[in-house]
């Protein structure tokens, strides 16, 4: 094989790999913002206890366009990202709390719980539930990032799995919610799901066999 054939199928290989890392729905570029200091996990019953953080808002929901509530530990062991309008209590001020609560009797069926469940609410001062009008960003820690996790939501009867992405420091993870309730990591049997994913697999298969078949084409015509 000559230099030339050579820096071609070398060439053409880079751009293949950087095409299907772009195509990932998981592929997403490192961050390097310094080094990640992270404090032992909290377990509720242990000391130190997890945090819980409530906040106040103004019935006009007129915080900016992102607010952000976070708990004590470092990092976090559970934040919500909200966005204007979120909450639409024109008539009173409004309250949204995450606090740690005891694990529900009934389990995921994909897998087991890791760490603390967290209980995400929003009430007015008159205690009248509120729901989301925009999906809310839920940010939970794990204790570990292997083997894998996904975020999920208990809504009173069973666990749903929601769309989970790895978020930075400390095992973090952030699944997007049109729902309040109760929260967790679970540690599935098998990798969540990305629902819309490219077929990764069977494309990186089909490349693979038609560079060869270039390879073997070319080394027949110079043999020729």
């Amino acid at each position: 094989m000559s230099r030339r054939v050579g820096s071609l199928i070398a060439c053409a290989a880079l751009g293949i790999l950087a095409i299907l890392w772009r195509l990932d729905p998981n592929a997403s570029p490192p961050v390097y913002d310094g080094v990640c200091v992270a404090d032992p996990y909290r377990i509720v019953g242990t000391s130190p206890a997890p945090a819980s953080v409530s906040k106040t808002f103004p019935a006009s929901s007129s915080f900016g366009p992102v607010a952000v509530l976070n708990l004590a530990e470092n990092p976090a062991q559970a934040q919500v990202i909200l966005t204007a309008g979120t909450f639409l209590s024109p008539d009173a001020a409004f309250t949204v709390s995450i606090a740690p609560v005891p694990t529900p009797a009934i389990a995921p069926s994909d897998g087991q719980i890791d760490g603390n469940v967290y209980r995400l609410t929003a009430n007015t001062f008159s205690g009248t539930p509120l729901s989301p009008k925009e999906p809310v960003t839920v940010v939970l820690r794990a204790t570990r990032s292997d083997p894998p996790r996904s975020l999920e939501r208990f809504d009173g009867n069973a666990w749903k799995p929601l769309q989970t992405f790895a978020e930075g420091c400390g095992d973090t993870f952030a699944a997007t919610t049109d729902r309040l309730g109760e929260f967790a990591m679970v540690i599935t049997r098998r990798p969540p799901a990305i629902s819309g994913g490219v077929p990764i697999a069977p494309i990186i298969a089909g490349l693979v066999v038609l560079i060869l078949a270039g390879v073997l084409m070319r080394t027949r015509y110079n043999r020729r």
